[in-house]
């Protein structure tokens, strides 16, 4: 982690880069914690000496957050190549957050032109409105498989509320939302 002494900035600090420098620090840590308790030794322990795995050094890898692009993650490996971290997914460059990001503002009633047109303003990121578009698609699928599950045929406990909300269609008027949770016999929602 960088002092505000190293900043060559005549003292100035910037607090994006430090933050950035704060969570790069604390995920390769993790990194390194996953890996420990993957190969189940520590590192230089005599425990791993003729183990048939070990560590195998690090990758370089850019990552993408919602605080910037933590760049040069040492990302560690085993000589297996069998370990892979629960942080992120393999070959992943960006955490999800774009992809919600999108979403919620795809449900709000933005177009996708406008969703990748304010994308790359806020974040740099350069977004299509195909991309954006195709991204909505998936959420889209999922909700209408949610929508469309099948429910228990009996329910011991209905809960039942409505949430007036203001929708514009034609014109701007007032609609309910309805929300009803059952609880089966065995008592989940």
């Amino acid at each position: 982690m960088k002092s505000i002494t190293d900043n060559p900035n005549n003292g100035q600090v910037n607090f994006d880069d430090m933050i950035n420098d704060l969570i790069k620090n604390f995920i390769e840590k993790m990194l390194k914690g996953e890996l420990t308790e993957f190969l189940n030794y520590d590192k230089y322990e005599s425990a791993g000496k003729n183990s048939g795995n070990s560590r195998n050094g690090n990758y370089s890898r850019n990552f993408q957050t919602k605080y910037g692009v933590i760049e040069k993650l040492e990302v560690p490996r085993d000589r297996n190549n069998d370990f892979q971290t629960a942080l992120f997914e393999p070959y992943k460059r960006r955490d999800d957050w774009l992809e919600q990001t999108v979403i919620q503002m795809y449900a709000r009633g933005l177009s996708t032109r406008d969703i990748a047109n304010l994308i790359e303003q806020m974040y740099g990121q350069k977004y299509s409105a195909t991309s954006v578009s195709n991204l909505t698609d998936i959420a889209v699928k999922e909700i209408e498989q949610w929508k469309n599950r099948p429910l228990e045929k009996r329910y011991s406990v209905l809960f039942i509320d409505a949430l007036s909300i203001k929708i514009r269609r034609e014109h701007v008027g007032n609609e309910s939302a309805y929300i009803i949770i059952g609880i089966n016999e065995e008592g989940y929602r």
